[in-house]
């Protein structure tokens, strides 16, 4: 698990937000922070925890926290969605109409003590959402959260290909069960935290 600062909060406020990947993802997710030349000490510290120094710090939000640190997951699931449409509401309370025309939805369960959280990754296309003109404007070329976590694919006329390269917490609950239900059903699947992605907290 690596945190970086949550994108949704507003200005005046200053906090972390987790985020679950493998090696392979942290480490691209470390080359796109090194090439935007942000949170360099993250950089630096993803790369030397897995060279071996396993106490890597960095600073998120103010505060010095590890860099990294292994989570368990007692259950994963992989689900194809079809067309969507449904509103995100940002942080200020506004709804972001949303559609997109397929997702390939990869969910991880993490237990934290006495919680269970549902973790995010996807694959969409066709994701957008509607303006003040009511057109559909695609999302991916313009990013207010964490770019550096995201994979954008301009495509030209066909829009962009989106995914999310690290898992982000979707759901949370004091039950197992009630999460293994929810990661088997494919309208229970959230995407608020992977939209805080592309609206920051506009």
């Amino acid at each position: 698990m690596n945190c970086f600062f949550d994108p949704a909060t507003p200005a005046y406020v200053s906090l972390s937000k987790s985020y679950i990947g493998d090696k392979q993802s942290l480490l691209a997710v470390a080359e796109n922070l090194e090439s935007e030349e942000y949170y360099q000490d993250t950089v630096n510290g993803i790369r030397a925890y897995f060279d071996g120094k396993t106490d890597a710090m960095h600073t998120v939000a103010f505060e010095q926290t590890p860099v990294l640190r292994p989570v368990h997951v007692p259950d994963k699931t992989e689900l194809v969605l079809g067309q969507r449409e449904w509103d995100h509401i940002n942080t200020w309370g506004f709804p972001y109409h949303m559609q997109f025309q397929s997702a390939e939805v990869s969910q991880l369960l993490v237990s934290d003590k006495s919680t269970y959280h549902r973790f995010v990754r996807a694959r969409i296309t066709g994701f957008g959402y509607r303006n003040f003109k009511d057109d559909w404007r695609p999302i991916g070329g313009f990013i207010m959260g964490n770019a550096a976590v995201l994979d954008i694919q301009d495509r030209g006329d066909d829009g962009y290909g989106f995914a999310n390269l690290l898992y982000v917490c979707e759901d949370s609950s004091e039950s197992m069960e009630e999460q293994q239900r929810k990661m088997q059903d494919p309208d229970a699947v959230v995407f608020d935290g992977i939209c805080e992605e592309v609206f920051g907290d506009g």
